[in-house]
């Protein structure tokens, strides 16, 4: 059962009567932090509060302060179960995986964009410095066509 499932299950009342504890009709019972000759301990139907120390809490909580229990023991003492599974953590982990991936791939992605950029830049350079139609003219005309076409299809139709 989940915290919820035992909340609807089980009363604050039916909680405080496990420790013997005296409730009156009202739902009032004698404090239990502190000493008291008269009640002023509200009891919900999932929750408690003191009306004197302003203590309050559910039914997990009562059994905390009661016992001296963890938070785990109250929970599976009132018939809870961890419903933890592998196939929930190895879906964790899968989506952690393909975030991580997406996250790479995208600085990939803008990694290359600069060195395109980067390499745009210098073949314009070398062209406007080299003698047109030379060696040096072509090679670099030839490797900037080429960086201009990458250039398209990494940024796509949209900065054409």
């Amino acid at each position: 059962m989940t915290t919820e499932e035992i909340k609807q299950s089980i009363t604050m009342r039916e909680v405080a009567e496990r420790y013997n504890i005296k409730v009156n009709r009202n739902g009032f019972c004698r404090c239990i932090y502190h000493d008291e000759k008269t009640p002023s301990m509200k009891l919900y139907r999932d929750s408690f509060y003191c009306f004197s120390c302003q203590k309050s809490g559910d039914i997990f909580t009562f059994m905390q302060m009661m016992d001296g229990l963890s938070f785990q023991e109250a929970f599976r003492e009132l018939g809870g179960t961890y419903e933890h599974s592998f196939r929930a953590d190895l879906k964790v982990y899968h989506a952690q995986k393909r975030r991580e991936m997406v996250r790479r791939q995208e600085e990939k992605l803008r990694q290359k964009k600069e060195l395109n950029i980067l390499l745009i830049d210098v073949y314009r350079r070398w062209t406007d410095r080299s003698e047109p139609l030379s060696d040096t003219w072509c090679d670099c005309y030839k490797a900037l066509q080429l960086e201009l076409y990458h250039h398209m299809i990494l940024n796509g139709p949209e900065e054409r």
